[in-house]
């Protein structure tokens, strides 16, 4: 994996910008050195199970890795490979700044989501996503170098809360073409309305949920 499609997507002048990579890296670092077998093991059961071919799993590797890392509780620990990395080093944190403090606060509650673009509004690196589950509309600075996202594009990808009301992507997005959003739409929110015990989004179901969106994709093709 390499580490420069781990690292967020922010603006160049943001003062904390260089923080926020390092941060990034060691979350990353610690967890793929200390978890390695753990990571794989996980990741390589859910795409079993949820029947994802070789081809879309390289698409969503990387919201799956980062769902692992900060989402999924280990039974043994009851804590997730992110809440065990910040205990190894607390120390670190002490003399940081508030801003870092509150952001690594933050990362604890993540509930990553499946986004319809609902528009950008600068040069490619600012977007509306809007969750398709809970309606929720979010200000994503997003960098997509290879590939061009259109208004009405359904994305499946990781955010982590950065400043006030805004989001920073993570790794890379899978990305669904607009033609297809309705359909997809339609049998991601049946799914959830049938697997869901409230209305909010669990994200326990973010696996299942990024399958059965790529899942319908495969079958209008």
């Amino acid at each position: 994996m390499d580490k420069r499609d781990i690292a967020p997507n922010i603006l160049m002048d943001d003062p904390i910008m260089g923080e926020i990579h390092s941060m990034i890296d060691e979350i990353m670092i610690y967890a793929i050195e200390e978890f390695h077998s753990v990571l794989t093991n996980i990741m390589e059961n859910m795409r079993v199970e949820l029947n994802v071919s070789d081809e879309w799993m390289n698409r969503l590797y990387d919201s799956w890795l980062c769902w692992t890392i900060f989402c999924f509780h280990e039974k043994h620990t009851s804590k997730t490979i992110y809440q065990q990395f910040l205990q190894y080093n607390r120390e670190k944190w002490i003399d940081k700044s508030i801003a870092i403090q509150k952001l690594l606060y933050q990362w604890n509650h993540l509930k990553p989501g499946i986004y319809v673009v609902g528009s950008d509004y600068s040069i490619g690196e600012n977007y509306t996503f809007i969750d398709i589950v809970e309606g929720k509309v979010n200000s994503v600075i997003l960098r997509q170098r290879k590939t061009r996202i259109n208004q009405g594009d359904m994305v499946i990808g990781f955010l982590l809360p950065y400043r006030q009301g805004h989001y920073l992507s993570i790794g890379k997005t899978c990305l669904i073409p607009n033609i297809l959003t309705n359909q997809v739409s339609l049998a991601v929110l049946s799914y959830f309305s049938k697997h869901a015990a409230s209305s909010r989004f669990t994200e326990s179901l973010y696996p299942a949920l990024s399958a059965i969106a790529i899942h319908t994709v495969e079958q209008h093709l």
